[in-house]
């Protein structure tokens, strides 16, 4: 069976399953339809994990208990009358429930996301709070009674079309982010994600990055600030810019940290990325010599030794084209995969990042790293006065280029990030 008929097939599986209140086989369907998606964007097979129902409600007992925070999966999936939301819980504090959302066709939610998408890139206005609400009245509210019923702090989101790339953290319920009441983390398919706990002694950082214009990119003056502030005030590692961020310096830098047996757990990338195109060959990473496509990462073996995390900023993506980022997380080979879902001013960047590396070592999870940096920006304690970043426990104010920036509060500056894959 060709893949799209197979994705319409399983994609009426799960409709129907869901009106049949036959959880196991929608949650067999979705899955079975996001791979799909995935296999056929990346363009290969991919290696798929047997994982059911029961299952995911034993990994989340799992990470629940490595992480000390209740976490359960969201699967808000789109059809075309309604919004149907499946929530597996830890098995030990209830079974998995779903709630239906009539209000929520997928014309008018396709609508909102784009508004949203758009609307969180202007920090001079406050118009994204419309669909932050919107979005959270059908996603989040439905269940909400439910998830603290059971305690729930850790919301893993394993999103459907355009969702993908609009942060959650976002969400506004009338009084609070979000991400001031749950952390979060996004998954391409819980059957395609490895959740093994991280090794809490390798925090080694290798940064790099551009600050100097290149082709037709503009310069990104804060890049250098954030690459040394992170590799030397905050974490350990090493640094590289502009003529030396090459793709041959960083496999370089990679073997040599090998042979000394001072494996990168991190790598850091502060430069241009697009993720605007259907295909993963469609999209790159800028290095100073050359452009790196997506379905080029796989050559890199970042899986050997084993990478933690691999971040990237000063992303762009758009919503119809919404595999971008998950693709190259699967690709990638890394645990988990970082990156900006629009380009944020590369001085308002710096102060998320600096704040998240900073409680990246001791956090419960990355997921908990990143939203204790959010929190801290939307709270206004890490803050930029006179062109300094200034707030960050432990860290010294650290020097910024001149900038126009007057408040971090905005969430264009602190959900820009979305963490997908392995979140512990």
């Amino acid at each position: 069976m060709q893949k799209v008929a197979f994705r319409d097939f399983v994609r009426t599986k799960a409709d129907l399953a869901f009106k049949g209140n036959r959880l196991a086989v929608a949650f067999d369907a979705i899955e079975k339809g996001y791979v799909s998606e995935l296999e056929d964007h990346i363009g290969r097979d991919l290696t798929v994990f047997n994982i059911g129902l029961d299952d995911g409600q034993q990994l989340m007992v799992d990470v629940s208990e490595i992480t000390g925070i209740p976490s359960a999966l969201v699967y808000p999936v789109i059809f075309e009358d309604r919004l149907e939301l499946l929530v597996i819980p830890p098995k030990d504090k209830g079974k998995p429930f779903f709630r239906s959302v009539y209000d929520a066709p997928a014309s008018k939610i396709n609508r909102v996301i784009q508004d949203f998408h758009g609307n969180l890139q202007d920090p001079s206005s406050n118009d994204y709070l419309e669909q932050a609400q919107q979005l959270y009245n059908w996603i989040v509210r439905p269940v909400d009674a439910r998830l603290q019923e059971m305690k729930i702090g850790m919301l893993v989101f394993v999103m459907d079309g355009g969702l993908r790339v609009i942060p959650a953290a976002a969400f506004h319920d009338g009084k609070q982010f979000l991400a001031e009441r749950y952390a979060s983390a996004n998954l391409p398919s819980i059957r395609l994600t490895r959740l093994d706990p991280r090794d809490r002694n390798n925090s080694r950082i290798l940064a790099m990055g551009l600050s100097q214009p290149i082709q037709d990119f503009s310069a990104l003056p804060g890049a250098e600030v954030e690459i040394k502030a992170i590799s030397s005030k905050v974490l350990t590692g090493n640094s590289f810019l502009n003529q030396q961020f090459t793709l041959d310096n960083l496999q370089d830098q990679r073997r040599k940290a090998q042979q000394s047996n001072q494996n990168y757990g991190i790598i850091h990338l502060a430069t241009h990325a697009k993720f605007l195109s259907d295909t993963s060959g469609g999209s790159f990473i800028q290095f100073w010599d050359r452009q790196l496509r997506i379905n080029q990462i796989k050559s890199l073996n970042l899986a050997a030794p084993l990478l933690e995390m691999l971040t990237l900023s000063a992303c762009q993506t758009a919503v119809g084209t919404n595999l971008g980022i998950s693709g190259f997380a699967v690709e990638s080979g890394a645990r988990s995969v970082m990156a900006s879902l629009w380009q944020v001013e590369d001085t308002g960047t710096a102060p998320l990042m600096i704040s998240f590396y900073q409680g990246f070592p001791t956090a419960a999870s990355k997921s908990i790293a990143m939203q204790k940096a959010q929190i801290s920006l939307i709270s206004g304690t890490v803050r930029i006065e006179n062109n300094k970043v200034i707030g960050i426990p432990g860290v010294a104010e650290i020097s910024l280029p001149s900038t126009n920036i007057t408040s971090l509060q905005h969430p264009f500056y602190w959900s820009s990030f979305l963490l997908v894959g392995n979140w512990l």
